[in-house]
């Protein structure tokens, strides 16, 4: 089996799972399974899929759906919290990441806070 195959098989798995429990969290589970084992073009063939499977109501509402849709609130890292935060921001408004940005910071130590700062002086000192 090539790498390309077990990465789908393990996506088909997940999105067996996730319609199983019908919840938003597996469905954002699958969202972030198939961030890593997918490649961009082969998520949009998917999402073409199964847009095209709607009825022109349907794709109506969906488009609806998710002009209006955020990133929500983020969800336990399924792989390390860099990879998930990073993910979460590909879908995040520009005010959900301010929010949880200044949240986030707020809530750091005052070390911690001192190194976030170090770290993003130096990138704009790079």
């Amino acid at each position: 089996m090539t790498k390309k195959q077990d990465n789908i098989n393990r996506v088909s798995k997940m999105l067996a799972h996730a319609l199983t429990l019908g919840t938003e969290e597996a469905c954002w589970q699958l969202a972030a399974v198939a961030h890593v084992r997918l490649k961009p073009a082969d998520r949009a063939r998917a999402i073409c899929s199964f847009y095209w499977s709607l009825d022109a109501d349907q794709r109506g509402f969906f488009l609806d759906t998710v002009a209006k849709q955020g990133a929500g609130q983020p969800m336990p890292p399924l792989l390390s919290a860099m990879d998930q935060a990073a993910f979460w921001t590909d879908g995040a408004s520009e005010d959900e990441k301010k929010a949880y940005c200044l949240a986030t910071y707020n809530a750091m130590s005052e070390e911690n806070r001192c190194a976030f700062r170090s770290y993003v002086w130096e990138g704009i000192a790079a």
